[in-house]
């Protein structure tokens, strides 16, 4: 199944606080650590917490994580600027990264493995191990991640997380299941057991929550809603379901049927896949989408929505069987990529307010039934989202859309931008990263990973507006940026900063040394 063997990504966007710009002139990348002098430090899971940017990487002893004060230094010269700093180093990589809580009480939580659940405030001291859980090795199934669940409390917000617990003397595992965590020790634990009655070995025994996501309700109330179930394979009368949770680990009533934690579907929506809260990063919408078997089960699967309830859980695409898949959020509703017969795989959008009338084909790309096989879409601040797409089925390109149809066009490159030797020297070859640094109404850059038609791969940005082409981001000598990766954006009101923080090569002698660092590049 995808949802076993695929890691759940945590894609990690700064929060855009009111009044902060970011501006599309006087922009400058420079490294700004040198943390391995000794070779490349490889920064990974860039993430900013409560005026801090917290992230992994290698100095010349081994793995660490490191903090890097945010509200200090403004300038973009690394003797200006502050450096990061050692927090504690780790018994072993790090494979998730998230944040929870209200603004100003935000905490880091991250998965060390075979060590279990930390936390972080950002200072040794409240850098600890929380709980010895973890993950199910042999099928490589991720501790799955909920950022934030206050259920109308913000004070008192939860992380859940699913993960299994190890077998103490006498007392059995329980098996990869759902759990929850306040911050603190004693107040991590096992939320729920939804395969109490399970027997054998540990598959069995498991009901392995994934893709958990937050949906937000009229009234500051909210619902969590995941997948869980037995796999197929180990019992073929159990597959994976829909599950929703009110934050409490009560059983359902017949009169309060979506209250506690409960199995929203049973014979239908088997196997759920994608899911995808509407609304921003930050503030997820009131409904969940996701694919799941069609309602004929015919082995095509349909497009779902969903607020938690049972009774307002609908398959969208009724037999259509367009197999949904790269759900992204945008705009009270979603994109996807969906396919029939005339048209093959392409981009569709679903409007929440009507998703039975709405939900339509947005752009044929690969015109005629070829796939152009949408992919990675990112949204830029509701007002356009980005995507890579094969016009061609064989060449990648970065697209836009403003969710119409007439909006729906290839960024291309500067006409000087590629080598002459570039076949197609406007297109950008094999995006991947897309990530927005935007002002409150959208306006800004988006910043990309690409091929420079030099066997290259570089840092590449475009304006956030209809028809802007992409131009390379270079250092102050007008160099390329060899190799980004970890792109994060970074936007806060006080101080007045609006950064991408990012890992790339330091190469040439601009800088004075070399190797994969940690570099930032600055909106002024």
């Amino acid at each position: 199944m995808k949802f076993l063997s695929q890691s759940i990504g945590i894609l990690t966007l700064g929060i855009l606080a009111s009044g902060a710009q970011a501006q599309s002139a006087a922009i400058t990348a420079v490294p700004i650590s040198n943390i391995n002098v000794q070779g490349d430090s490889d920064p990974a899971n860039l993430t900013q917490v409560d005026g801090k940017l917290f992230f992994t990487a290698k100095d010349k002893i081994g793995p660490a994580l490191f903090v890097k004060n945010l509200l200090k230094g403004t300038g973009i010269n690394p003797k200006l600027d502050t450096a990061p700093t050692l927090l504690k180093r780790l018994p072993n990589s790090v494979d998730q990264f998230v944040v929870k809580g209200p603004a100003g009480k935000e905490q880091l939580y991250f998965h060390v493995l075979n060590s279990g659940l930390w936390t972080s405030r950002g200072t040794p001291a409240t850098t600890v191990v929380l709980k010895k859980v973890d993950q199910i090795t042999p099928l490589q199934i991720p501790m799955s991640f909920l950022t934030t669940f206050n259920n109308n409390d913000p004070k008192n917000g939860r992380l859940f997380f699913a993960a299994i617990e190890p077998a103490k003397g006498t007392q059995a595992s329980k098996g990869y299941e759902l759990w929850s965590s306040n911050g603190t020790a004693t107040g991590t634990k096992l939320f729920k057991d939804l395969n109490a009655n399970g027997a054998g070995n540990i598959f069995q025994i498991s009901s392995i929550p994934y893709q958990l996501v937050d949906v937000k309700l009229p009234g500051g109330n909210e619902r969590l809603v995941f997948g869980a179930g037995l796999p197929p394979s180990a019992n073929p009368n159990n597959p994976f379901q829909l599950w929703a949770s009110d934050g409490t680990a009560q059983n359902p009533t017949t009169q309060s049927p979506n209250l506690g934690t409960y199995n929203i579907t049973t014979t239908l929506a088997l196997e759920p896949d994608d899911l995808t809260g509407t609304g921003s990063p930050s503030n997820p919408g009131g409904h969940c989408y996701f694919s799941a078997s069609g309602v004929t089960d015919t082995g095509t699967r349909e497009l779902w929505i969903t607020d938690g309830s049972t009774i307002n859980t609908v398959c969208v695409t009724n037999g259509a069987g367009v197999n949904p898949t790269n759900l992204a959020a945008f705009g009270g509703g979603i994109l996807f990529a969906g396919q029939d017969s005339t048209h093959g795989n392409e981009l569709w959008i679903s409007q929440e307010s009507d998703p039975l009338s709405t939900t339509t084909l947005l752009a044929d790309i690969n015109l005629g039934s070829g796939d152009s096989n949408p992919r990675g879409i990112v949204n830029a601040g509701n007002k356009f989202a980005y995507f890579i797409a094969t016009p061609d089925g064989t060449h990648s390109y970065l697209y836009r859309t403003d969710g119409t149809p007439g909006g729906t066009s290839e960024v291309f490159a500067t006409d000087t931008t590629l080598s002459p030797a570039t076949a197609n020297l406007n297109h950008v070859s094999n995006p991947v990263g897309m990530t927005p640094l935007l002002d409150d109404n959208g306006t800004g850059l988006v910043f990309f990973a690409g091929d420079d038609g030099n066997g290259n791969r570089i840092l590449w940005q475009t304006n956030n507006v209809a028809g802007a082409r992409a131009t390379p981001a270079t250092t102050p000598q007008g160099n390329a940026i060899v190799n980004p990766s970890g792109m994060t954006a970074v936007t806060l009101a006080i101080p007045p900063i609006s950064r991408l923080y990012f890992s790339a090569t330091v190469a040439g002698s601009e800088f004075g040394y070399k190797g994969t660092e940690l570099w930032v590049y600055q909106v002024q």
